[in-house]
């Protein structure tokens, strides 16, 4: 099976939908999603917590200070995306002492070879939750929190990265699991 599939376009208001394979992890193994970091942080597919179907990631950091980065991530193809195209990612976190703030982002790789990043933010609504700041805040979060990343393509995007979790560098600790990844796209308006 692929990792990528393409939706097919059906209205002119669908942009090219580029599906996340392995998107909740259902499949119970981490395939297509690639990790790196396996230095700082252990990485597994775990049973014991879902905000939908039987499984999500687990990413546990060892405490240590990180070099780079601890990454979940996946690239998709966006056949055809016009500049002004809108994307969307959705993912579920929920996170156990996590000491810091840790990012979730796209990454929107144009036809130039150029690229701009997105962060993602905390959706409001769980009790708690700081209104300020991107990614997935620190702490103990024992509901799954929605964090969301909205993007607008600057040219013609030629694919689009996926990091589902990128912590940058710094001492890292706590466990954050992931679930329900999607990513949507929309056309841009004619006008």
């Amino acid at each position: 099976m692929d990792s990528v599939s393409l939706e097919s376009i059906v209205d002119r208001e669908n942009a090219p939908s580029p599906k996340l394979a392995n998107s909740s992890f259902e499949e119970g193994t981490l395939t297509p999603w690639q990790i790196a970091g396996e230095r700082y942080a252990s990485f597994a597919v775990t049973r014991r917590l879902s905000w939908e179907g039987r499984h999500s990631v687990r990413i546990r950091a060892r405490g240590r200070p990180v070099r780079g980065s601890v990454l979940v991530g996946q690239i998709a193809r966006a056949a055809e995306a016009a500049r002004g195209s809108r994307y969307r990612l959705v993912i579920r976190a929920r996170t156990r002492r996590l000491n810091r703030r840790v990012q979730i982002e796209l990454k929107l790789i144009y036809d130039n070879e150029s690229f701009d990043f997105f962060l993602g933010r905390a959706v409001a609504g769980s009790p708690g939750l700081p209104t300020s700041g991107t990614g997935i805040p620190p702490g103990t979060w024992r509901r799954w929190i929605t964090v969301q990343v909205d993007a607008v393509a600057k040219r013609r995007v030629e694919a689009i990265q996926v990091f589902a979790l990128d912590s940058g560098p710094g001492l890292l600790r706590g466990t954050v699991w992931l679930d329900s990844a999607e990513l949507t796209g929309r056309a841009p308006a004619e006008g």
